[in-house]
């Protein structure tokens, strides 16, 4: 199987990955508060991943009851569906100790059922630094031995060599050899706190998130005053 990395619009790749496909799987960004722009630069808010304080086991169980299972999973039921999608983490870990990129996958082992065919894995805001780029490399490893697999990354660091790319825009998507240089971008909420009280509905966002991030193009990771807020 392959490995798809998608970039572009990130509204227009999102209703791509959450369209209703047959045989597929998705892992949203389900940690993602908010997204919105301000003079002409792309933000996220992001909080800690849903059901922090439940288990792996505990994870898994209830999210497998909302599909329709009709009794709790034992442990070698559950462990087995960990496998299905090349998932080792302990059963008693806490889903709030995850990574992002470990989020997602248990996401994945969560909905996984025997006639997937295709993931689709939106980790759009995530940071490209070595780390994350070795985690996303795992997981992307681990996956594609079964299923086809798309991945949309807003970092184009997160995009390894010869890599097959599609690029979504609102005209068209199309596979395109080299992506366009992109950094998702940690900020502090006392930098975003100074220009979002002239929008207090984010404002309340802020107040809940684990870290906010920015979204730099090209041309705007270049200048010299990255932290700068955006011009009033």
């Amino acid at each position: 199987m392959s490995v798809n990395y998608c970039v572009g619009n990130i509204g227009i790749k999102r209703r791509f990955f959450n369209e209703k496909k047959e045989g597929a799987i998705v892992a949203d960004c389900d940690d993602s508060l908010g997204w919105f722009s301000l003079s002409g630069e792309l933000y996220c808010i992001v909080a800690p991943p849903p059901f922090a304080n439940m288990s792996v086991k505990s994870f898994i169980r209830y999210k497998r009851a909302l599909l329709g299972a009709g009794r709790a999973m034992s442990d070698a039921e559950i462990k087995y569906v960990l496998g299905q999608v090349g998932l080792k983490v302990r059963l008693s870990r806490k889903v709030g100790s995850l990574s992002a990129v470990l989020f997602r996958h248990l996401t994945l082992a969560a909905k996984w059922n025997p006639t997937v065919g295709s993931v689709y894995v939106n980790l759009d805001a995530l940071s490209g630094g070595a780390l994350n780029r070795r985690r996303v490399k795992a997981l992307c490893s681990a996956l594609e031995e079964k299923f086809e697999v798309y991945v949309a990354v807003s970092d184009s660091r997160l995009i390894p060599k010869n890599a097959r790319i599609l690029d979504f825009s609102a005209e068209k998507t199309e596979q395109i050899k080299k992506p366009r240089p992109q950094k998702s971008v940690a900020v502090s909420k006392k930098f975003l706190q100074e220009f979002l009280k002239r929008r207090p509905y984010f404002s309340k966002f802020v107040k809940d998130a684990k870290k906010p991030v920015r979204i730099f193009d090209g041309k705007t990771f270049k200048r010299s005053a990255r932290t700068s807020p955006p011009a009033r």
